[in-house]
């Protein structure tokens, strides 16, 4: 009698492990032993896939079904929850879940001589097809990554994050910022050379001068706020995202665009209750991001409503 382990994600990613071949011909094998060969993985990329998809299925697993213990305990209802709590991901990813879920139970069956069943009876969600450029954070999932963030140690990517968050900037003008592009008298941070070589101004306010002058303490003049190239905070981020389960942030490979669209459009939200008008406050909005007043289609990209 096989023994089955009580860690349930560790269940599920030796059943993988025990179904990777790699080096075998995928082809040759298919063709010979058809009914041998549907549990097996043969290329890393499918295993890698695989075992981040366990992590994530296994976490799903804890926190909304803390008693099952056993994959072989796992049923339709559990399945067909976790696929509904993907509700932000594109249908291609929806797909990838469906793929990887079929292969994980024809796995954990060959490894455990169990006949675990996640088809009979699953539902999956049609989900609506959304561009890259509309993929906007939601308010949930940017609280979860100040948590996340809080149980990590201080470094220049955790702190362009929370400048991201603050002043909807670009990743490239995070990493360009200097301490000396920041009036402190006139509360005004200078945003130099931009996308297109253009430059603006934009207010500090609330309680964003204490905030700037904690993650500048030791700076001076020409000093980087963030010394890293955009690349380095947009990978921090999106392995962030992923940790997290943000499909719909990762599929989409826009982490900091889509940062910027969440916190524009919190701020058109206090300008239109300031101003008293939804037009000067996006012309405000879309001034501060450093697009032109009469760009509509930007508008509609950029300025969503965050619940």
């Amino acid at each position: 009698m096989i023994t089955i382990a009580k860690n349930i994600t560790y269940q599920m990613t030796s059943a993988i492990e025990n179904g990777f071949r790699p080096g075998m011909d995928k082809h040759s094998d298919k063709l010979n032993n058809h009914n041998e060969s549907t549990y097996k993985i043969y290329s890393y990329a499918s295993r890698n896939e695989m075992i981040d998809f366990a992590h994530r299925f296994g976490k799903f697993m804890k926190k909304h079904y803390p008693d099952i213990r056993q994959v072989k305990e796992i049923g339709i209802e559990q399945v067909n929850a976790y696929l509904a709590s993907k509700g932000n991901v594109t249908q291609k990813t929806m797909q990838h879940e469906v793929a990887c879920l079929n292969k994980l139970s024809l796995c954990v069956n060959k490894k455990f001589g169990i006949s675990t069943d996640f088809t009979t009876g699953r539902i999956v969600p049609v989900m609506e097809v959304k561009r890259k450029r509309d993929v906007v954070f939601t308010k949930e999932q940017v609280q979860g990554l100040k948590e996340y963030f809080d149980t990590k140690k201080d470094c220049y990517s955790k702190t362009a994050f929370f400048i991201g968050e603050r002043f909807a900037l670009r990743a490239s003008e995070i990493t360009k910022l200097q301490y000396r592009d920041i009036d402190w008298e006139n509360k005004k941070l200078h945003i130099i050379d931009s996308k297109g070589k253009r430059s603006r101004v934009i207010d500090i306010t609330g309680d964003d001068i204490a905030f700037l002058k904690k993650i500048t303490q030791s700076l001076a003049d020409k000093d980087r706020l963030i010394p890293l190239k955009s690349d380095s905070i947009c990978a921090y981020l999106n392995r962030a995202c992923k940790h997290l389960g943000y499909d719909n942030i990762t599929q989409a490979k826009t982490s900091y665009h889509s940062l910027r669209k969440y916190s524009i459009s919190l701020k058109m939200q206090e300008k239109e209750k300031e101003l008293g008008s939804k037009s000067a406050a996006r012309k405000y909005c879309m001034d501060y991001l450093g697009h032109g007043k009469n760009r509509s289609d930007l508008q509609s990209v950029y300025l969503h409503n965050i619940e």
